[in-house]
């Protein structure tokens, strides 16, 4: 979907999507009213959506854990529309200091008090398994309500006004090899 001059159907955004055709044009009926067949304008229709979810200021956020994962996310970060890191935290000063970032970086145990004055509500942990729960809490601490947790060690949510999605790449790796095996079976 590179040109966006070209007008993408309900069926090409379905099959990206893994659903039908129709299941997009009714979602998408809900938020921009349109006849036709399905033919929709990128850029509008990015645009409604963006307007719609809440998409159009990139969603600060702070990365906690700044290793083989969380420099990955920050070499790769200009390529995000809807989502920026604005602080960046590490338990091992070392990697702190050899950062040439113009993102602000502290180590781990300042999130406490640091957080709160930035107003900074979601947060990615990408550090060791082992330090997980260590650091959650100190983002809890800090204010943090939303939480993608990428270290393989499950999180729970201490109360319900947090959320927390955990991300697990060699699960996610074996299911995809399962899904493979049966594609393969059939």
């Amino acid at each position: 979907m590179k040109d966006e001059n070209i007008p993408v159907t309900s069926e090409t955004l379905g099959s990206y999507l893994g659903t039908s055709g129709d299941s997009i044009r009714r979602d998408i009926g809900c938020l921009i009213p349109k006849e036709g067949k399905g033919h929709y304008e990128k850029r509008p229709l990015a645009e409604e959506i963006a307007q719609a979810f809440g998409f159009e200021e990139p969603l600060k956020i702070c990365l906690v854990g700044l290793g083989i994962l969380g420099q990955y996310m920050l070499q790769t970060m200009d390529q995000w529309d809807h989502a920026k890191i604005v602080l960046l935290f590490d338990t091992k000063i070392n990697r702190l200091e050899r950062l040439d970032q113009s993102i602000p970086a502290f180590p781990a145990w300042e999130i406490p008090e640091i957080l709160p004055s930035r107003g900074i509500k979601t947060a990615v942990l990408a550090t060791e398994a082992e330090e997980a729960e260590k650091n959650a809490s100190r983002l809890f601490s800090g204010g943090v309500k939303y939480l993608l947790n990428l270290t393989g060690y499950y999180l729970r949510s201490p109360h319900g006004g947090i959320r927390i999605k955990n991300i697990n790449l060699l699960s996610e790796l074996l299911c995809l090899k399962a899904t493979l095996q049966n594609q393969r079976k059939e």
